[in-house]
């Protein structure tokens, strides 16, 4: 005699097949998911983008007061994001500005590359905590003079990198 139940409750009853069932070991698999993800963060090492950043003043009417923008080489030593400032308004940092942020790239990159054994290991557990306990990230959007008072516009987003331990 045939079922009358429904495809998917009749699916249900049915005895799964043994390949079918088995789960893979969770642990084995995080592993797994881990050694890639530290393989794709070791490639994203290998490239620099421009970063582009727009800051508006609004006079006390929302009208533009004021424009400036900011243009940053962004690339990656050891997992860490290190952003170099390279025009400001359209122009080009003059000598003093470029000799000054050189400095600050390069005490950067020396911190990335030498970090502190203790610190590296806080940093990595909080990072992941912090990944696995929000499924947003805010990124500061904007920021702004809005009827002579400061305020700040915040992009909510889904995650789509994960931390290195």
């Amino acid at each position: 005699m045939p079922s009358l139940l429904p495809a998917p409750l009749a699916l249900a009853q049915q005895p799964a097949s043994p390949a079918g069932s088995a789960l893979p070991d969770i642990h084995q698999l995080m592993r797994e998911v881990h050694e890639h993800q530290k393989q794709l963060d070791k490639v994203r090492e290998n490239y620099t983008y421009t970063s582009l950043q727009t800051t508006q003043d609004l006079d006390s009417n929302g009208h533009v007061a004021k424009t400036e923008t900011h243009e940053f080489e962004v690339f990656y030593v050891n997992d860490r994001l290190i952003s170099r400032l390279v025009k400001k308004d359209g122009k080009p940092l003059d000598d003093h500005d470029q000799q000054k942020e050189t400095e600050r790239v390069t005490k950067a990159v020396e911190k990335a590359e030498n970090p502190e054994p203790d610190q590296q290991k806080k940093n990595q557990e909080s990072a992941w905590a912090a990944y696995w306990m929000s499924p947003m990230c805010a990124i500061p959007a904007a920021r702004a003079i809005v009827a002579a008072r400061p305020s700040s516009s915040t992009l909510w987003a889904a995650k789509t990198s994960r931390p290195t331990a």
